[in-house]
């Protein structure tokens, strides 16, 4: 905690210096994206000053029309899953101001929740670790200044490996709703793979399929049509994304990004994109083959699929390394009384946690997408070296007391 709390206090102070006393602009001015960012296309009454919570608001916007995805207009057609704009279609109810609020305020207050009833102790000193952990890292306050939402499945996920399982159908039904929101936190349902619940990933596969279709159901077009535009939808953003502009590096967290940034920097060659692109599907059926075969922790497995979902996809912004608040949480309170290797992991989970805005290495873009992806890579190597050490000492320590128990008394004299 230590860690979030004094990066945050000296990257705060450093931007603000910047910015108020240097007169430097993005990205010196701050460790988020750009104040005056707004969606294409927004009124100029929108929004409180001219920060609109960017993703929040195309979103939102979105949502109000009949189809989210019939439309001709590129910047008017979501590439989201349906499950956000059914979700979201309450919020277009309100005043933008408000429903942005709201969502913010919904989203920062049940992180916090989820940290206090994870984390150990009592009295102030927990509520504000709950704070901290929760709602003071770099990758959620990233999360909060786009406004994306992300945020509904970080809650579901935090919410089915964090909290207290009341029912067997709590699990799947919370990841199966992470999935249909974002798609990528489908890596979760490994988890049920590994512990050989078919059940529960009968009903999380069930969850996820009825809710998109629902979804789809309430649209202009019907579930069919509604589908086909969605995919084109996604095919069309595809296209868009992934080049080496500072635009498509900065904020970033993947292997493919990072390597587009050495491209865009002259250091690779154009071709090493379809590399790294290979190397990330290999790392995560790596990883993938591990979790299912391999017993561990599930703050080990949890750290494992973060790192799917972020180092092996194409696209990761600074705000999906919120995933990794899981497995923080996860060691902290499974290994409280630990002293190596657990303390060793929660000082590295909380280096991927820390802003690493500054300094800038070319046009927007600063060391941080060249330093998270290798080192969220290194840690994973770690976690899986720590698994597999503990599985040989477990098998041996069963290979002992197996024989104790097979081995014949001696004959009394």
């Amino acid at each position: 905690m230590l860690i979030l709390a004094v990066s945050f206090a000296v990257v705060a102070f450093v931007h603000y210096m910047a910015g108020a006393y240097l007169q430097k602009g993005y990205p010196y001015s701050t460790p988020f994206y750009r104040p005056d960012d707004r969606f294409p296309g927004a009124a100029e009454s929108a929004g409180a000053g001219r920060h609109l919570f960017g993703d929040f608001y195309q979103m939102w916007s979105i949502t109000k029309l009949d189809s989210p995805y019939d439309s001709a207009d590129p910047l008017r057609a979501s590439n989201y899953p349906p499950l956000v704009h059914f979700v979201l279609r309450p919020f277009t109810w309100l005043p933008y101001d408000v429903a942005a609020a709201v969502f913010l305020g919904l989203l920062a207050a049940a992180m916090v929740a989820i940290a206090y009833a994870v984390l150990p102790g009592q009295g102030s000193a927990r509520v504000l670790a709950a704070v901290v952990l929760g709602a003071l890292t770099y990758p959620f306050l990233f999360l909060v200044d786009r406004g994306n939402v992300d945020g509904f499945a970080l809650v579901f996920v935090a919410s089915a490996l964090l909290l207290r399982q009341r029912w067997w159908f709590q699990r799947p039904v919370l990841l199966a709703l992470a999935a249909a929101i974002k798609v990528y936190p489908a890596v979760y349902g490994a988890l049920f793979i590994r512990d050989r619940q078919w059940r529960e990933l009968a009903v999380w596969v069930a969850t996820g399929a009825v809710v998109t279709v629902t979804a789809l159901s309430v649209f202009e077009n019907g579930p069919v049509e509604e589908a086909l535009l969605f995919i084109d939808s996604l095919k069309s953003f595809a296209a868009q994304t992934g080049g080496t502009s500072s635009h498509f590096v900065q904020h970033t967290a993947s292997l493919i990004s990072m390597t587009n940034g050495y491209v865009g920097l002259g250091v690779l060659p154009d071709e090493a994109r379809y590399v790294a692109a290979a190397l990330s599907l290999a790392f995560a059926a790596l990883l993938g083959a591990f979790i299912v075969f391999v017993r561990m922790k599930l703050w080990q497995a949890s750290f494992l699929l973060a790192t799917m979902a972020t180092v092996c996809m194409s696209a990761s912004y600074d705000y999906r390394l919120c995933f990794f608040i899981v497995p923080l949480l996860l060691l902290i309170r499974d290994e409280s009384e630990v002293q190596w290797p657990a303390r060793a992991f929660t000082v590295l989970f909380a280096l991927v946690l820390v802003p690493k805005s500054l300094p800038i290495v070319y046009n927007d873009v600063s060391v941080g997408p060249f330093i998270n992806p290798p080192l969220i890579t290194m840690i994973a190597v770690l976690v899986m070296v720590a698994a597999w050490r503990a599985r040989r000492t477990a098998a041996a320590r069963e290979a002992v007391a197996a024989s104790a128990v097979a081995r014949p008394e001696p004959a009394a004299v």
